[in-house]
């Protein structure tokens, strides 16, 4: 992949978690929107949320582990049970801080990235415990269908609500 094209791909890191955050605005006060489960196994759009945004920190660290210490493993996490867990709190959580880190944080990635884009990018991977070997290209990609991905289960349950 050369520059253009890992510019290419970093921009829609950034449009990614900028639209999931627009997408958002209009139901952080709205509790039957945040809080409404269509059907018993579907996350709440408040769910979704938080869990779009922590979901940020695993990935931060994934992303630095790569280009700091290549080939190295990360562990993967449950989010069907990390969701749910009520120590945890997810149910209880303001979104508007969560949606303001994830920003933040891709911020974060978007720029140092940005820096890095006219570096080879080859070696820079890690060994994920579930998905195997991730390129931090992949890693781009990933991040950017998750949030992809997240926002089309909030938009249905918004539909079914």
């Amino acid at each position: 992949m050369d520059k253009n094209e890992k510019l290419l791909l970093i921009s829609s890191l950034e449009s990614s978690a900028e639209e999931f955050a627009e997408s958002v605005k209009p139901y952080l006060n709205n509790p039957e929107i945040l809080d409404g489960r269509p059907e018993k196994d579907m996350w709440t759009v408040r769910e979704h949320i938080v869990h779009v945004a922590e979901s940020e920190i695993a990935a931060f660290h994934r992303y630095r582990k790569a280009i700091a210490e290549p080939g190295m493993p990360v562990l993967g996490y449950n989010e069907e049970v990390w969701t749910p867990c009520p120590e945890l709190g997810y149910k209880e959580e303001d979104p508007a801080p969560w949606i303001d880190f994830l920003l933040m944080m891709r911020k974060l990635e978007v720029s140092h990235l940005r820096r890095i884009a006219d570096l080879s990018w080859d070696a820079y991977a890690y060994e994920h415990s579930s998905f195997g070997t991730v390129s931090l290209e992949r890693w781009v990609a990933d991040y950017i269908e998750h949030i992809a991905v997240h926002r089309e289960y909030m938009e249905r349950n918004i539909r079914l609500l």
